[in-house]
């Protein structure tokens, strides 16, 4: 009886551990998602109004600056899949509390978060 009362207070103590710790990445998530996003968004929103300005009328462009131009609205693009299946992986599926749970990411991979 007490082996058993002694296991399920080591188990609990386990499970708070570990609940702190996913707690704990949870909040450097967020922080590091936002450190990410707002750089980010600065970058889409000049990006933006870039290819406003080099779209005027009588404005004449190569080729080449317009196709590095949808280079970096592509790489842009990729930066916030990626940060938002990073956020993904970072949040548990409803009704799983915090155990690992394969997940997909947008390129089809299976992964796993903690």
């Amino acid at each position: 009886m007490a082996k058993r009362a002694e296991h399920r207070a080591r188990e609990s103590e386990r499970r708070a551990r570990q609940v702190e710790h996913l707690a704990d990445v949870g909040t450097l998530t967020g922080a590091l998602a936002h450190e990410i996003r707002n750089p980010l968004s600065t970058l889409n929103l000049n990006l933006q109004l870039l290819r406003e300005d080099l779209a005027r009328p009588g404005q004449s462009v190569e080729p080449r600056v317009l196709a590095k131009l949808d280079t970096l609205e592509q790489e842009a693009r990729r930066l916030q899949t990626i940060l938002d299946d990073f956020l993904k992986l970072a949040r548990p599926e409803p009704g799983h509390g915090s155990a690992r749970h394969p997940r997909r990411n947008s390129c089809g991979c299976s992964v796993s978060c903690v």
